[in-house]
Order: structure tokens, then C-alpha cells, then sequence
């Protein structure tokens, strides 16, 4: 395993893992606190707990640190939509319709840092391709060609 896989797979294993579950249960909280604030702490506990259930039984399936991560928010995810389908009065449309609607400010601050750094930089899809054949060993079409010249040719 080289440096850089060891340092993406700790910041996936911190992103997922740790700052995501948080800030998600930052809003569902939120929504509680609106819906049912006489009950905003007992949910939560529960959202929790049954988290904790989740993740312990499905451990082995993490193999790394990405997948410890997403094993964590996505046990955050599923147990939240347990908890909060009864006051949806069981309609799933509704409940899933508001978790993505929670998930959004979660995700909102990753891709604002990942598109402001490539931005910042010259050629940013010649970085991306270079992350992606690093990474994923998958090779991307038109190497010669500029970041231009690939945008150009796609919008055609």
C-alpha cells in the first residue's frame, strides 16, 4: 500500500466515519426538534444505538479505512430512516425524500472543497485523470488531448 492510498484511505476513514455521521445527525436533529422536541432526545438515542447495531454486525465487511467510513454513515443513514418512519406514518417515499434532503449540507462542504481546490489549479481534469488512473488503475480516453479539447469534445 503506497503513501498516498494509506493517506486517502485515512481521510475517507475520518470523512465518512467520523464528520459526516455527525454533522447528519446534526440535522436530523434538526428536523426533530421541530416534529417532536418532547421526544428529539429519545430519538436520537436510538438513532444511535441502533447505528451501533449496525455497524457491529456488518464489521467484517470493512476491509480499510474507506470502507470503515462508509460502513459508518451509511449504519447513521439506515438506522435514522428506522427511527424516523413511524412519524413519517410509514410512507418510505416521504422518509427517503428526507434523508436526501438531510444528506445534502453533509455533502454540500466536501464537494465545495474538492471543486474549489481543482479550480484552483491548471489543467484540473488533467488532475483528475491522473487521480483516477492512480487510484483505480482505469484509463481514461484521450490522455494527448487538453482539459479543453475534453470538455469541447463532449459537449458535442
Amino acid at each position: 500500500m503506497t503513501a498516498s492510498e494509506r493517506i486517502m484511505g485515512a481521510e475517507a476513514h475520518w470523512l465518512m466515519g467520523r464528520v459526516m455521521p455527525r454533522e447528519f445527525l446534526e440535522e436530523v436533529g434538526k428536523y426533530l426538534h421541530h416534529v417532536a422536541p418532547e421526544r428529539e432526545d429519545e430519538l436520537m438515542a436510538a438513532i444511535k444505538a441502533r447505528a451501533g447495531e449496525i455497524a457491529e454486525a456488518d464489521k467484517d465487511l470493512a476491509v480499510d479505512g474507506r470502507s470503515e467510513g462508509s460502513l459508518a454513515i451509511c449504519a447513521v443513514v439506515l438506522a435514522s430512516y428506522e427511527t424516523l418512519l413511524p412519524l413519517f406514518d410509514g410512507d418510505e417515499r416521504r422518509a427517503v425524500l428526507y434523508l436526501q434532503h438531510a444528506m445534502g449540507p453533509v455533502l454540500r462542504r466536501p464537494y465545495d472543497l474538492m471543486f474549489s481546490t481543482l479550480n484552483e489549479r491548471k489543467n484540473p481534469l488533467d488532475k483528475i485523470e491522473k487521480a483516477c488512473r492512480k487510484t483505480v488503475g482505469i484509463c481514461l480516453p484521450t490522455s494527448s488531448l487538453t482539459s479543453s479539447d475534453r470538455i469541447r469534445g463532449s459537449l458535442k
